[in-house]
């Protein structure tokens, strides 16, 4: 009896994943340590929800983890130092935030990154503006994209030439690709997990997993807390254990609060239990 012959397709490798498998190269043997935590987003996501009942406005809730990422950045620039040589560090004012948008492209959708500059000076309404422009936008002009379309096909070894040249060039790759990278990928799913980035070329790494409801007591009461599941990676040679938990710390902190919504705009509840309660009453 004949055997069915199996069927399967080849496509082409993405030319938008090419750099990035070069960075991620370009990054191995980098000391990293890495936090797993989780945080209260009730109060945020409750504000988020009742502003859009209200208004019908759906402000992205990425675009109001960025803002407390970049403001925590800024309180703790340590965070996003680069080392210049051997012996000295250069610290930034402006926290360039890198984040990874689904674009059509002819290959179908693909992720490509795309950076927010001084997000620490912007309001979350304008960093929502800008995610939302970015995701609508072709991936890059005539000349950009003849330049990505291109970079695939140059030689490993100059591609890896100009990974190195970005790495001794602090200012030219935060001009290039930001100072701070935040990928999520609880978007894309429900329930708790959290994502471990192999490397990356970042001093410092947000990974965003998913979101789950936990039991807890606020103010004597037992109630549900939504929490966020949170990966935060750091480049080990430039901040130790203890900074990296303070700046965890603060940016829980930020989140919780729901830092920058009422500027925005989106109306907080009075409390922690009112919160939870409207959150309740909301079906979560």
């Amino acid at each position: 009896m004949q055997q069915k012959r199996e069927r399967r397709h080849i496509i082409p490798f993405p030319w938008l994943r090419v750099p990035i498998v070069d960075s991620l190269r370009a990054s191995r043997g980098k000391q990293f340590m890495r936090g797993l935590t989780e945080v209260d987003v009730t109060r945020a996501r409750q504000a988020l929800r009742a502003h859009r009942e209200r208004t019908g406005e759906r402000l992205s809730f990425t675009a109001y983890l960025i803002t407390c990422v970049a403001r925590a950045v800024a309180e703790h620039p340590m965070t996003q130092a680069r080392r210049i040589g051997r012996r000295r560090l250069i610290l930034f004012d402006d926290v360039d935030v890198c984040v990874q948008i689904e674009r059509q492209t002819d290959q179908g959708m693909q992720t490509a990154p795309y950076v927010i500059r001084a997000a620490n000076r912007k309001p979350l309404r304008a960093i929502h503006q800008e995610i939302r422009a970015a995701q609508a936008a072709d991936v890059g002009g005539p000349w950009e994209m003849r330049g990505r379309r291109l970079y695939p096909y140059l030689p490993r070894s100059l591609r890896a030439l100009l990974w190195r040249t970005l790495e001794r060039s602090p200012r030219l790759r935060k001009r290039i690709a930001g100072s701070v990278m935040v990928t999520a990928v609880g978007m894309y799913g429900k329930g708790a997990g959290w994502g471990i980035s192999p490397t990356s070329g970042y001093t410092l790494e947000i990974l965003i997993g998913g979101i789950v409801d936990r039991p807890a007591v606020v103010e004597g009461l037992l109630t549900v807390e939504q929490r966020l599941c949170m990966t935060v990676s750091a480049d080990h040679d430039i901040i130790d254990g203890a900074p990296l938990a303070r700046f965890i710390q603060r940016l829980n902190e930020l989140i919780g609060s729901g830092y920058g919504l009422e500027e925005a705009g989106v109306a907080l509840a009075a409390g922690a239990a009112a919160a939870r309660a409207g959150a309740a009453l909301a079906g979560r």
